[in-house]
């Protein structure tokens, strides 16, 4: 049974659903302009399909430091700032090609203080670096593939949901870094935020790097589907 709660570790808050005796830990990153407790029932729908095997698997789900309060997102939060007029103010193609060639302005210090969350987690639950499962959602999955490709220990699962390749030139050099590490990506080819061709640019600069990507395609938009849990489930 896993007992949701909050909890802090390093620089961030999370709530937890807590497994009795963890052995692994899941970690799940919001997208920009949700809330922290946003995927919280992704974790809840994982843990349902994948049965017995994640009895001793935590959930953790850390909030952004920053929050949009003060542009009237209410509790809404981002990991970086992002100018979606900007993003979306040229065809798909243009778009694409404006996320990889650029480093986000924040990305470097989002990823310390996930690193840091980690970190302070692992030590909490006695749990071993490597069996991690990292993942998120939009701009939460761009964060986990830039951590992934930092860690000391990269993690056992990495689920990219409606993520996108950024930081093109720094993740080339790192990619290889998760050749031993199971990948689910999945995209939804009508998604008109981040368009289905940033997708399958990721998908290409893991693949050429040596990875193993399970890629899940949709025919939906900006979300979550289903079927990628059960992908997602069936490794944790």
């Amino acid at each position: 049974m896993h007992t949701p709660r909050q909890i802090r570790f390093g620089p961030l808050d999370a709530v937890a659903l807590e497994a009795g005796s963890p052995e692994k830990i899941a970690v799940f990153c919001h997208g920009f302009g949700a809330p922290g407790t946003d995927l919280v029932p992704i974790g809840e729908e994982l843990a349902r399909l994948a049965g017995p095997s994640a009895a001793a698997t935590t959930f953790l789900f850390p909030a952004a430091l920053l929050s949009l309060a003060e542009i009237g997102w209410g509790d809404a939060r981002a990991w970086w700032m992002i100018d979606v007029a900007r993003l979306q103010a040229g065809s798909p193609d243009a778009a694409v090609e404006m996320l990889r060639k650029e480093r986000p302005d924040g990305a470097v210090a989002a990823g310390d203080q996930l690193e840091e969350f980690l970190a302070a987690a692992h030590t909490h639950y006695g749990c071993d670096a490597a069996v991690l499962t990292l993942g998120g959602f939009s701009q939460g999955a761009m964060l986990s593939a830039e951590v992934a490709m930092r860690l000391e220990t990269p993690p056992r699962l990495l689920a990219l949901f409606s993520g996108a390749l950024v930081s093109e030139s720094v993740w080339k050099e790192r990619a290889d870094r998760l050749t031993g590490t199971a990948i689910v990506q999945a995209h939804g080819r009508q998604d008109m935020v981040l368009p289905y061709a940033s997708a399958e640019a990721l998908r290409g600069l893991l693949t050429d790097a040596g990875c193993e990507v399970s890629f899940v395609p949709f025919d939906g938009g900006h979300t979550i589907v289903v079927d990628a849990l059960r992908e997602v489930a069936a490794k944790l």
